[in-house]
């Protein structure tokens, strides 16, 4: 999984990036901060059934999370999850409510933070990559730059 910290800094150029052109950096469609989703992760601690301290994981399987797995989240709450526990225990009964605190939310609204089957995109495609805009915060930065696609 991506480190915290690099993660963090992401979240914070798309921020700004959102705050200086107000639109999705990917699509170009309008977006405020306020339509991002906090998510919330669960990371392993020492007593949990998890093999390694610190890394993310899913509250209900306790599985950790790699390069492989296919995570969710629920946009009503911001609780991450495995694919493998939404499907078993909300999608296939019919169970439309949070795993952890039983908030009630419509299936249309999960967010598939990560598909390992899913046909990887091509960043030279995001919008933001088309029309040069940058948005800078430290040393990680989102902004688009010139080089050869293969």
């Amino acid at each position: 999984m991506t480190s915290c910290k690099f993660l963090n800094k992401l979240f914070r150029n798309i921020v700004s990036y959102i705050k200086k052109f107000k639109k999705n950096p990917i699509t170009a469609q309008p977006l405020a901060l306020n339509d991002l989703v906090k998510l919330h992760f669960y990371k392993n601690a020492k007593g949990t059934l998890v093999k390694t301290l610190g890394d993310y994981h899913c509250p209900m399987t306790y599985n950790v999370f790699t390069e492989y797995s296919h995570i969710i989240a629920i946009a009503e709450t911001g609780n991450v999850y495995s694919y493998e526990a939404y499907e078993q225990l909300n999608k296939n009964p019919k169970h439309f409510f949070d795993l952890l605190n039983g908030t009630p939310f419509d299936p249309k609204n999960v967010i598939v933070l990560q598909d390992p089957k899913a046909t990887k995109k091509n960043i030279y495609d995001f919008a933001y990559m088309k029309k040069a805009e940058t948005a800078e915060f430290g040393s990680c930065s989102i902004n688009s730059y010139s080089q050869s696609r293969n």
